[in-house]
């Protein structure tokens, strides 16, 4: 696993807890459509920050 892997996963789950149900779809389909399904083409830290609204792109 990448070590880059459990850090994202974290910031994930701890989104998706922070709206209070951590099954939370808006947060899942955030995640998907910010991280996931952009793959390697983005720069991933800047990703991780837009995902947790960090920053905006």
């Amino acid at each position: 696993m990448f070590p880059v892997a459990f850090p994202v996963d974290a910031d994930a789950w701890a989104a998706s807890e922070a709206t209070g149900n951590a099954w939370d779809k808006a947060t899942a389909d955030r995640f998907r459509n910010t991280l996931l399904s952009t793959g390697n083409e983005t720069d991933r830290k800047e990703v991780c920050r837009v995902f947790r609204d960090r920053v905006r792109m």
